[in-house]
């Protein structure tokens, strides 16, 4: 059995035997040690009862192990913490009377707009707690609160969209209103959703949007290629239905066939520039640039050739009484097709 720091100090003063001081410091701290584990080992009783208690009972038993290894020193700083544990509050107490104080205001929780996610923060604290993990529900029931203390995203957010609903006449004539309105829409569906930080940033983009000048008008949407083409020989064809029923009512053999004719070589200006602007208007990517050479080489046949066709002269200069206009119809809308064509 050991000597006691008593029965060292009395031999070294009865016979004058010369103890290393080291070994006097390391009979000091293991009698401080043994003093004040059996202390703390007194007040089991209450470390039991303690939520944290198998936290402060797993620093003593570790303070116990240390100390068979003869360090004492490290084994009396695991003593402090234990002590500092026992001197603390019991976190499970000081948890539950804050739990009880937020539990109360549960009514108004609900009825905020982000109620719902406090609640779940509230429940994730409780669960945590009856993990013993009171560090990490103290710090849920803090996001709780803060959550509290800020205005209610619902009705800040009704208040705002209220403010942006007044100026709805003014948004309505604007030129970029049809996407404000599609913002608005959006915050709307956002806030339906609880996810109010998000609506709030997409009121923030109306209310910029109203703030700043008016966007120019939208470009009028360029004609497709084939409906230029179409609508041109449209009027020519109304214009030629005419001229072939005087021929034709005049009755003469000659003059029918001469409608006949005019008609037979109008349609063949029909086929093969509708297939090239049909393919250009629905081609994309390289597609496109084989269309366009193909499109734009048929216009060029159609601008040599339709001035100088006989049928057509024939139709624009009769002598009925019938305005027929092909080659300035014709002509204009293949110069406006060669023109759109060579834009793209």
């Amino acid at each position: 059995m050991p000597l006691t720091l008593e029965e060292t100090n009395l031999l070294i003063a009865v016979l004058g035997i010369k103890v290393p001081p080291a070994v006097l410091e390391q009979k000091v701290l293991e009698e401080k040690f043994r003093k004040r584990e059996a202390e703390v080992a007194a007040r089991s009783g209450e470390m039991q009862q303690r939520s944290d208690g198998s936290k402060l009972q797993g620093l003593f038993n570790q303070a116990g192990t240390v100390a068979k290894g003869k360090d004492f020193a490290a084994a009396l700083k695991l003593l402090d913490q234990v002590e500092a544990g026992l001197a603390m509050p019991d976190p499970a107490d000081e948890y539950r009377m804050r739990e009880a104080e937020i539990g109360n205001r549960s009514g108004e929780m609900k009825q905020r707009g982000d109620g719902a996610k406090i609640l779940e923060l509230f429940g994730q604290a409780a669960a945590a707690a009856a993990a013993n993990d009171f560090a990490a529900a103290e710090k849920l029931l803090d996001q709780v609160e803060a959550g509290l203390a800020q205005p209610d995203p619902a009705e800040a957010f009704r208040k705002r969209a209220a403010g942006i609903k007044a100026r709805s006449g003014e948004m309505t004539q604007r030129n970029d209103g049809a996407k404000l309105k599609d913002l608005f829409d959006q915050a709307a569906i956002a806030a339906a959703g609880d996810d109010f930080a998000a609506a709030m940033n997409l009121l923030i983009q109306v209310e910029a949007g109203l703030s700043a000048p008016d966007a120019p008008p939208p470009p009028p949407p360029t004609p497709s290629a084939l409906a230029v083409w179409r609508d041109a020989k449209d009027a020519v064809d109304a214009q030629c239905g005419q001229l072939y029923d005087k021929l034709k009512r005049v009755g003469l053999p000659v003059l029918i066939e001469a409608a006949n004719q005019i008609e037979n070589v109008l349609g063949g200006y029909r086929t093969k520039l509708v297939v090239a602007l049909t393919n250009f208007d629905g081609a994309a990517g390289d597609a496109k640039e084989k269309a366009r050479t193909a499109a734009i080489e048929v216009i060029g046949a159609y601008q040599d050739s339709i001035p100088n066709d006989i049928h057509v002269i024939a139709a624009d200069s009769n002598p009925f009484g019938v305005q027929v206009t092909i080659r300035e119809t014709l002509g204009a809308a293949l110069n406006r097709l060669r023109q759109q064509l060579s834009s793209v």
